[in-house]
């Protein structure tokens, strides 16, 4: 466990970044999924990510 916190130490700055990068990037793209409807996009995400782990082995 405190492996785990030296390590969120050592990368908050790098994980703050990405997570103020990311929630940029859907604030942008807010207006084109509304506009596509949310359950459209939910239907893409679940043909390209597989939901099963031995999915992902295989």
């Amino acid at each position: 466990m405190y492996a785990a916190r030296l390590w969120s130490v050592r990368t908050a700055r790098q994980l703050e970044w990405r997570y103020d990068g990311l929630e940029s990037a859907l604030s942008r793209l807010h207006p084109f999924s509304r506009r596509i409807g949310y359950g459209r996009l939910e239907l893409l995400r679940a043909d390209v990510a597989p939901t099963n782990v031995s999915e992902v082995s295989s």
